[in-house]
């Protein structure tokens, strides 16, 4: 039954839809709600078909690079409701903000060097930023590759320093 008929809508038939879908032309979203879309949707088929009983893994040439700003991008390797695991590439000269979580973030860097805050890190060194501490600005002189875990960044669990 059409849901529309349930509330006493009178639609078109089925056959008269099809005609008219049939005659549309495709339209192709801006790239940002695209994106937006397609990581939705990705989400939706991964939550239902993961197993938590089951390995997962996340080969290097898998997963896409997301820019989130010139000079910085992510590839998220997992992400549940509260929490995400990614890789962040800030290339020479990129920074984030400084912040504060609600949860304990663990980075580690994987390539080159970068300060956060006051911190210098380098190749090998991991960081934990305890639950409810603010930590200053990531930048890097040289470029890197930090392995993060830590709050999704929409979660309402962040919150500015």
């Amino acid at each position: 039954m059409n849901p529309y008929e349930k509330q006493g809508i009178e639609s078109l038939s089925a056959d008269s839809m099809e005609v008219l879908l049939e005659g549309l032309a495709p339209i192709q979203p801006d790239a940002a709600l695209a994106l937006r879309l397609r990581e939705r949707i990705l989400r939706g088929v991964q939550a239902g078909a993961a197993d938590p009983l089951d390995y997962m893994t996340v080969r290097a040439e898998e997963g896409e690079w997301q820019a989130i700003t010139r000079k910085m991008s992510i590839k998220v390797l997992r992400e549940d409701a509260t929490s995400r695991s990614v890789l962040m590439r800030i290339l020479p000269g990129g920074a984030t903000p400084a912040h504060a979580h609600d949860m304990d973030e663990e980075s580690l860097v994987m390539e080159g060097e970068c300060t956060l805050g006051d911190i210098h890190l380098k190749l090998g060194d991991y960081h934990l930023a305890p639950r409810g501490l603010s930590h200053g600005s990531v930048r890097s002189k040289t470029g890197c590759l930090l392995f993060i875990r830590g709050a999704r960044p929409d979660a309402s669990h962040v919150r500015a320093p």
